[in-house]
């Protein structure tokens, strides 16, 4: 059984998407198990105050826990979201996903929040208690290499931030997040 659930907020996007995979090795092949999440927003909304903050009561939005029984399951597993952005209003961000696998011995894997800043892409996401992570890239899903660019050692539960350093040039970027259960 997978169950995700994700918070996010957009201005125009045609589509955001969430597609889950399944595979039998980190590196794949992947096969698309469930595409949980799908969004359009065509039409921009100003609000009244003019004030750009005030846009999160318009586009803000939780999804509903969203649960499926799959016919069979995968040692391994990778999200996608895409979006695309219609014009120049357009903008997709999301501040929270949760990502589990029932009756999995490491646990769930829930980031809670993606930001680019001046410094990098920041992904913030819960370490579970036992468990160690690679944070890796990748410039192109068919064909490219997964390289690491930062180790999360095993310790207790907690909050961790992992930035990404930003490279001009790269029209795309893949990144996961790898969970190593401790021996």
């Amino acid at each position: 059984m997978l169950k995700f659930d994700m918070y996010w907020v957009t201005h125009t996007v045609n589509p955001g998407e969430v597609i889950i995979f399944g595979g039998e090795s980190p590196d794949g092949p992947w096969n698309e198990v469930w595409k949980p999440f799908y969004q359009v927003h065509t039409k921009a909304i100003i609000p009244e105050s003019r004030r750009g903050q005030d846009l999160w009561k318009y586009y803000s939005d939780s999804t509903d826990l969203a649960v499926t029984t799959l016919s069979r399951g995968w040692p391994y597993y990778k999200l996608e979201v895409h979006a695309i952005l219609p014009d120049e209003s357009g903008g997709f961000k999301i501040t929270g996903i949760y990502f589990t696998v029932a009756g999995d011995p490491i646990g769930a894997l829930r980031i809670n929040s993606t930001v680019i800043t001046n410094v990098g892409l920041q992904i913030g996401f819960t370490a579970t208690e036992g468990t160690s992570y690679s944070m890796e890239y990748c410039d192109s899903l068919s064909g490219g290499v997964w390289q690491a660019f930062a180790d999360v050692p095993a310790g207790v539960a907690r909050s961790v931030t992992v930035t990404a350093s930003l490279v001009i040039g790269h029209a795309q970027r893949f990144y996961r997040i790898v969970l190593h259960a401790s021996p």
